[in-house]
């Protein structure tokens, strides 16, 4: 039953810690004539969330603020069902380096998609704000039913 959501879980924290210098976009020239393979989240795997119904990690990022920290992320989800599903069935949360939990909320702009209809996809960008962190290593996000 929560298998497709730990798994979620698991390649999310993954692509978070393996992505911060993408986060930063600044890479050092190579030192030996060797190069590293880089990971990008576009080659990160959606996540089933039920039959016909896949959400991916597509873009995070951190914003420094006075008051504390923003952690963006957006979430991808892609309908092929029949049915609309809706967003209130599944919500986003962030574990901080620190283990402080905290839920997502949907920016501004994306307050008012309540719906993903049948046989179609959409785009959503969260934000949680992460205080005194900068770091995207170690932090976890989690999507729950």
């Amino acid at each position: 039953m929560h298998k497709p959501l730990k798994t979620y879980a698991v390649v999310l924290l993954s692509a978070m810690m393996l992505s911060q210098p993408l986060a930063n976009s600044i890479y050092a020239a190579p030192t030996s004539a060797s190069t590293a393979a880089v990971f990008t989240l576009d080659k990160l795997g959606s996540v089933a969330l039920k039959n016909n119904v896949k959400v991916k990690l597509i873009d995070m990022d951190i914003l420094e603020q006075p008051s504390g920290n923003i952690l963006i992320y957006t979430l991808s989800y892609s309908n092929s069902s029949t049915n609309s599903v809706a967003h209130v069935d599944y919500f986003s949360r962030v574990t901080t380096t620190g283990g402080i939990v905290i839920q997502g909320k949907p920016v501004t702009r994306d307050v008012t998609k309540k719906n993903i209809p049948p046989k179609s996809s959409q785009i959503v960008t969260y934000y949680v704000n992460i205080g005194e962190s900068t770091k995207l290593n170690g932090t976890k996000v989690t999507l729950l039913k």
